[in-house]
């Protein structure tokens, strides 16, 4: 006996079907069409390795509840103008004055609620500002490489820096050895003032100390020492590098402002 049933077959209008297909795939293809053109218009000022996968902020954009053309706007302008503020960091040159700590604090807040947005009047009140502070910037500088040295090496002095100084973390050592990236700007604060006491222009920080040492690394090696103006730098396979320094008059003078900061240090040392 074969099955029967009841159930009523639900009735299409195959025509009003096939009618919907239609407008939905020309709003898709104009919408692609429109994000294809928005990206072109990024790259114009925007080189494709400083903005982020396009895909991931549709993604973002398709996935809030109630999208409106401004919301949409939003969520679209926080990740471009992250890119665009990245894009002005590595291009003027603006990193040369500002320390390691700064650098990693502004990159917190590029991934914060409170990122500024990418405006005219913000980017010359941040650049004016970075720019105004960079006596301080110096000197935090210089506080923050004496903080972070290890006190477990006897050649690290806990009063002052002396000839010699010994750096962690130089190298990142996983699956193969290389120079650690995180580790260039907090350099560039050691070597920073030695220019500027002897009247000399800072380096671009995309030339500076930092790089120089990351270049020697990635090229030459470790088992050849760096040298510039006023260090000699031997890099060990356990990550340290042990710096010497040849100008005691300008080491002086980075005592000077580690005194500043924290008086009685250097008199401590004269007992």
């Amino acid at each position: 006996m074969q099955h029967q049933t009841t159930d009523i077959i639900e009735s299409l209008a195959i025509d009003h079907l096939m009618a919907q297909r239609d407008a939905a795939l020309q709003k898709f293809a104009e919408g692609m069409l429109m994000v294809q053109e928005s990206i072109k218009d990024f790259e114009k000022f925007l080189p494709r390795v400083y903005y982020s996968r396009v895909e991931d902020i549709i993604k973002e954009t398709l996935s809030m509840k109630s999208p409106t053309l401004d919301s949409n706007k939003k969520s679209a302008a926080k990740t471009f103008d992250r890119d665009i503020w990245t894009l002005l960091f590595e291009k003027t040159g603006l990193k040369t004055i500002m320390s390691s700590k700064q650098i990693d604090e502004w990159q917190s807040v590029l991934y914060s609620e409170n990122m500024p947005e990418a405006n005219y009047d913000n980017i010359c009140t941040t650049f004016k500002t970075l720019y105004n502070s960079r006596d301080n910037t110096l000197e935090q500088g210089i506080i923050d490489v004496y903080r972070s040295l290890s006190w477990d090496y006897k050649t690290n002095n806990p009063c002052k820096i002396e000839k010699k100084i010994i750096i962690n973390n130089v190298l990142s050592c996983s699956r193969y050895i290389s120079f650690n990236y995180n580790m260039q700007p907090k350099l560039d604060d050691l070597l920073r003032p030695f220019y500027i006491f002897d009247g000399k222009p800072v380096p671009d920080c995309r030339v500076a100390f930092g790089y120089q040492l990351r270049s020697h690394i990635d090229n030459v090696g470790i088992n050849q020492k760096f040298e510039n103006e006023y260090v000699s730098v031997k890099v060990y396979l356990k990550g340290s590098a042990h710096i010497t320094f040849k100008r005691m008059d300008t080491v002086e003078k980075l005592n000077e402002i580690i005194a500043k900061h924290y008086p009685g240090m250097l008199s401590a040392t004269n007992k």
